[in-house]
C-alpha cells in the first residue's frame, strides 16, 4: 500500500489530497479534509545483478579464472548464458 499520487506541475508525484475531482465524504457526509488515498501497488525493481552474475561467469570462464562455476538462481534470465557457459 502507498499514498496515492498525482503529478505535479513540476512533473515529479505529489500525494493527492480530498479535492475536486476526488471527494472524500464520511458516513454523514460531511467533508473529510484530512484524508487520505491510498493504493495497491505491484513494484518491479531491476537491479542489473542478473547481468552481474552473467558478465562475471562468462568473463571468468572465457579467461580461464575457474574450471567449474556453480550458479544457484530462480532467475530465468540467467538460463541463456549459464547454457553458453
Amino acid at each position: 500500500m502507498a499514498p496515492l499520487a498525482i503529478t505535479g506541475r513540476n512533473g515529479k508525484p505529489v500525494t493527492s489530497l480530498p479535492h475536486w475531482p476526488l471527494m472524500v465524504q464520511d458516513g454523514a457526509k460531511q467533508d473529510v479534509p484530512g484524508a487520505r488515498f491510498m493504493a495497491s501497488v505491484a513494484r518491479r525493481e531491476e537491479k542489473g545483478s542478473d547481468v552481474n552474475v552473467a558478465s562475471h561467469l562468462l568473463i571468468d570462464l572465457l579467461t580461464d579464472a575457474v574450471d567449474p562455476a556453480a550458479v544457484i538462481s530462480d532467475d530465468s534470465d540467467l538460463a541463456y548464458p549459464i547454457a553458453f557457459a
